[in-house]
């Protein structure tokens, strides 16, 4: 009788032995299945940064990074970044999450790729795929229905419809490039279209949320309240303080002036803690966004020069 009852302790043992490693192997494999995805974004973005490069690498004299790339005939390029288009648009439509949408003014020029884009009201949905991050798709909010009947279609079809992906191509661009802001502490790489006629971009990214615009603010704002575009101020230049008008913000920290005393498309760019209100006479940070928020407009925008303040540096650095 004891020799049973030892038996069926084996068993149970045994069996609570093969759950728990079962469940060890589960785990692991939802693991690697995370870190496989992770793999597949970071070698798309890879491929793109390695192509974006081989583009411009080339020297009188010099071979390019990727010769096959650059010799590819342009047919076959136009179908690879067809290729690449459609992929992203259909991986973009397995992983956001339309009916958590959000609308926010950020009113803030993004340098991504080289390229100050314009971020003003936008629509933002939050992905399912993290990369150690939420991430989120932002795009301008007049694209807004465009794009949820796009990303329906494609997920319903699997597919994106040849006649949206030749729309899409034709005005928009799948860039790479890396996004750097003064509320973050390092740059991060996204993904973007960007638009082929304007400023405009739909990103991929970590940022912006509300809480990254509302610390953003608290910087860059005067005596608590935070600068509007177009909004007559002060900027400090040499050491003198110069009347104009707030032609921008960049989301690095940086105030871009149109001075009264300047010619047309002449633009003064200092960061924030250089650029005061109009009539005031100290610089001081808020701590809080105790207005409203600005709204970007957008200007017709003449052929600018830009001439950079001595002290243009990073805002947390200033005393």
């Amino acid at each position: 009788m004891a020799l049973e009852v030892d038996y069926e302790s084996d068993v149970e043992e045994d069996e609570e032995v093969v759950q728990i490693d079962y469940d060890e192997a589960c785990d692991e494999v939802v693991e690697l299945q995370n870190e496989l995805k992770a793999a597949k974004i970071e070698a798309t973005q890879l491929r793109m940064r390695l192509k974006a490069v081989a583009a411009q690498a080339t020297n009188p004299g010099c071979e390019t990074l990727v010769p096959t790339c650059a010799a590819m005939p342009a047919v076959a390029q136009a179908d690879v970044q067809l290729e690449e288009l459609q992929n992203f648009v259909v991986w973009l439509s397995e992983h956001v999450c339309l009916e958590k949408e959000v609308v926010m003014d950020v009113g803030l020029e993004v340098p991504i790729a080289g390229v100050g884009m314009q971020m003003g009201r936008i629509v933002q949905w939050p992905l399912t795929f993290q990369l150690g991050k939420r991430l989120y798709f932002s795009a301008p909010l007049e694209c807004r229905e465009q794009l949820h009947e796009l990303f329906t279609s494609t997920r319903a079809q699997g597919k994106v419809t040849p006649e949206s992906l030749q729309t899409l191509s034709t005005f928009w661009s799948l860039v790479p490039g890396d996004l750097e802001t003064i509320t973050q502490k390092v740059s991060e790489p996204v993904v973007m279209l960007a638009q082929k006629t304007a400023p405009l971009c739909m990103l991929v990214a970590s940022w912006p949320t509300p809480g990254a615009l509302e610390a953003f603010r608290a910087l860059c704002s005067v005596d608590g309240e935070p600068f509007q575009l177009g909004q007559k101020v002060e900027v400090e230049y040499e050491g003198n303080w110069y009347l104009g008008t707030l032609w921008a913000l960049s989301a690095t920290g940086k105030a871009s002036v149109c001075c009264d005393i300047d010619g047309p498309g002449v633009l003064t760019v200092a960061p924030v803690y250089r650029v005061r209100r109009h009539g005031s006479s100290s610089r001081t940070r808020a701590v809080t966004d105790q207005g409203p928020q600005p709204v970007y407009q957008e200007p017709e925008e003449p052929e600018q020069r830009v001439r950079r303040c001595q002290s243009e540096g990073n805002l947390n650095t200033a005393v």
